[in-house]
C-alpha cells in the first residue's frame, strides 16, 4: 500500500515539475520568449522574429533585418565576412552591444564608430536620473 503512495507522489511531483518548466517563462536577457523588461517577446510577436545562424545569412533576403543583440565575444574572422556580405548585399544589421566586442566590425565597414562600454546617457527626457539604466 505504502508503495503505490511513493509512485503516485513521485508522479505528481514530477508532473507539477514540468508543468512549472513549460509555463514559467525564460528569463535569459534578450530573448525572444523573455516577456520581462530585457526581454523580447513582444517584438517577437509584433514582427514575426525568429533566431538565425551566421551561415544560414546567405539564405535571408536583402530585404531583412538582422539584430544582434548582446554579444558576448568578439566575431571571428568569418562571421565578420558573411556579415560584411550581407550588409554589402543589401541587408540591414542593427548592432545593440554594450562592450564593444563588435567593435572590430564596425570598422571593417568603414565606419567611423565605436562602442566605449561606458554608460548610455539622457540628459534631455531621463527619468530620475540621466545615467541609463
Amino acid at each position: 500500500m505504502m508503495k503505490k503512495y511513493i509512485i503516485a507522489g513521485v508522479i505528481i511531483a514530477l508532473l507539477l515539475c514540468t508543468s512549472v518548466i513549460i509555463l514559467i517563462p525564460s528569463t535569459d536577457a534578450y530573448t525572444l520568449d523573455n516577456p520581462l523588461w530585457n526581454g523580447l517577446s513582444i517584438a517577437s510577436n509584433e514582427f514575426k522574429l525568429s533566431y538565425t545562424t551566421i551561415s544560414e545569412l546567405g539564405n535571408i533576403a536583402g530585404n531583412s533585418i538582422v539584430f544582434i543583440i548582446g554579444p558576448c565575444r568578439q566575431p571571428s574572422e568569418y562571421e565578420v565576412e558573411v556579415l560584411k556580405g550581407y550588409v554589402q548585399a543589401g541587408g540591414h544589421l542593427i548592432l545593440m552591444d554594450e562592450y564593444g566586442y563588435v567593435n572590430n566590425f564596425i570598422k571593417s565597414l568603414g565606419l567611423n564608430a565605436n562602442i566605449t562600454g561606458k554608460l548610455l546617457r539622457d540628459p534631455l527626457y531621463f527619468w530620475r536620473s540621466s545615467a541609463l539604466p
